[in-house]
């Protein structure tokens, strides 16, 4: 799948390292069981590659920088060449100081942050990500959307059991997720969005039109929405009210933002201390007895990681939206369906 998804994207003239990144990034996502982040999301992005929007040779540069911070601008690169140049700049500085924060103008959406929580989990480390987007929430109260879904992304090691990895958005879904009920003519959640008077809806097109979504927890998720505003586009420079653009749309150009912060473990205790407790931690939560209604408890990060290994040993199920999907971004670089089923099936190259 992860060959499938690189050789799209280096049709379209994407480098095969970032090709790669994005790639992996995706069919994990796929393999979690995050479907509104998995391979689906291709097509959009390779929308923007094929359509010129996005430098595809960017000259990532760090623009301001001290010990243990730095501002990198992404020169309107590829997303997930730009978090995973900015993470990994991260995690060397807090090599060296203990922590490090970090950010960043100039990037475009880069999907899922889980992908760029395990690059610095894997160095034991722990990190949080912020993320500004388009104007589709509104204020706790209020009736007009001003803020994105801003998500939310916190990553620890957990020894030998999935990493704690919380990635959410801080509306009450994904967005993404809205948007596929509107293409498969189904109507939203319920408690999920408001038209443009404020009234509840579950019509897709409503919400996502003049209407707006609702951030989780009412007040609580509005403030949390707030910090993430702060941190990813007031702190940075970057944009941070009603105008934020994270994938072109149109003549708009991308100026939303990220924050990265990482944190060294060792700077405060042993890692394997810390993930001998973490363990015993990730034991006390999954051994919670369940309520009635559930089967069972687990920590943020646990199913994900159990889904994407039991996808890895068993493979990954694709069902017809997801093939078709596939077979529309492959059009996008002028390749025939046959030749997208050929590689999935373990095929040959793309010629």
């Amino acid at each position: 799948m992860e060959n499938c998804i690189q050789q799209l994207y280096e049709k379209a003239g994407v480098n095969s390292e970032d090709a790669r990144r994005q790639a992996e990034n995706l069919v994990s996502c796929e393999a979690k069981g995050i479907w509104s982040h998995g391979v689906g999301l291709a097509k959009r992005h390779l929308e923007d590659v094929v359509a010129g929007k996005i430098n595809l040779t960017p000259n990532i540069t760090v623009t301001r920088e001290s010990a243990s911070t730095a501002m990198i601008d992404g020169d309107n690169g590829l997303g997930t060449a730009v978090a995973v140049f900015a993470v990994k700049y991260a995690i060397e500085k807090a090599k060296k100081t203990g922590c490090a924060s970090i950010g960043v103008t100039g990037g475009n959406h880069f999907g899922a942050g889980q992908y760029f929580a395990e690059l610095a989990i894997a160095e034991n480390m722990i990190i949080y990500i912020y993320t500004t987007g388009d104007a589709t929430m509104v204020p706790f109260g209020g009736t007009k959307k001003y803020f994105g879904t801003n998500p939310y992304t916190y990553g620890a090691p957990a020894g030998k059991y999935p990493p704690y990895i919380l990635d959410m958005a801080t509306t009450l879904g994904a967005a993404r997720k809205v948007q596929q009920c509107q293409m498969d003519g189904l109507p939203a959640p319920e408690g999920w969005g408001i038209d443009k008077y404020g009234n509840p809806t579950t019509d897709p097109q409503k919400i996502l039109g003049e209407g707006a979504m609702l951030p989780f927890g009412g007040p609580k998720g509005f403030g949390i929405a707030g910090m993430v505003d702060i941190m990813g586009g007031v702190l940075n420079g970057s944009a941070y009210r009603d105008d934020i653009c994270c994938m072109p749309v149109g003549s708009r150009k991308v100026n939303n933002g990220y924050f990265v912060q990482v944190i060294d473990i060792a700077s405060f205790i042993d890692p394997k201390e810390f993930n001998r407790r973490m363990e015993i931690f990730a034991k006390d939560v999954c051994s919670n007895p369940p309520a009635p209604g559930f089967k069972e408890v687990f920590y943020p990060g646990y199913k994900n990681g159990r889904d994407r290994e039991n996808a890895m040993k068993n493979g990954l199920l694709l069902n017809d939206t997801v093939i078709k999907s596939l077979e529309q971004t492959a059009a996008l670089v002028n390749v025939k369906p046959s030749g997208v089923l050929e590689l999935l099936q373990g095929g040959v190259s793309i010629a």
